[in-house]
């Protein structure tokens, strides 16, 4: 009898000691993240081949932007018309951009990022250096390549001139 109390005690702890051990986090794969980084690439790209447009066609239907002390933008549309109204103001110049983390979790995912460059005003042909970090959600389409569900960033060297501007789109 002793011996079966034994066996049933060393099986209960055994399932107990199974059941509380943590589940491995999920990694992200290898493939994932470097299709994430071709659709930035691509991002870029067509940013600067097709502008708004090309621009807004790598968020998702009710995509957003988030940018700093604005609304939010949402939709594409949306999307579309605030990088117009942008790229008619200013000039972006892009000098360095580095990875900081991407993840992935099944169908969706996150990068974080930083980079430095400058805007140029055209009206006032001022240069604004810029130093700022990104946050941006991520999610596969159903043909399985990635598209941005939120872009936002901050910069590290906020400039009230840059940011509170007639491109402002309050109550978007």
């Amino acid at each position: 009898m002793e011996s079966r109390y034994w066996t049933l005690l060393v099986l209960v702890a055994a399932t107990l000691a199974c059941s509380a051990s943590p589940k491995p986090e999920p990694r992200s794969s290898e493939a994932e993240i470097r299709a994430i980084h071709a659709m930035y690439d691509a991002w870029m790209e067509d940013f600067e081949a097709k502008g708004p447009d090309g621009y807004a066609a790598h968020f998702a239907k009710n995509g957003g932007l988030l940018p700093p002390k604005q609304a939010p933008v949402l939709g594409k549309e949306r999307i579309r018309v605030w990088v117009e109204d942008f790229t008619e103001q200013l000039t972006l110049e892009v000098a360095e951009l580095n990875w900081d983390e991407v993840k992935v979790s099944g169908d969706l995912g996150f990068a974080r990022y930083h980079g430095t460059g400058k805007y140029i005003f055209k009206s006032r042909r001022e240069e604004i250096a810029f130093d700022q970090k990104y946050l941006d959600v991520l999610q596969k389409r159903q043909d399985a390549s990635w598209e941005i569900v939120y872009h936002s960033w901050t910069s590290s060297d906020y400039d009230p001139s840059l940011w509170d501007t007639q491109w402002n789109t309050e109550g978007n």
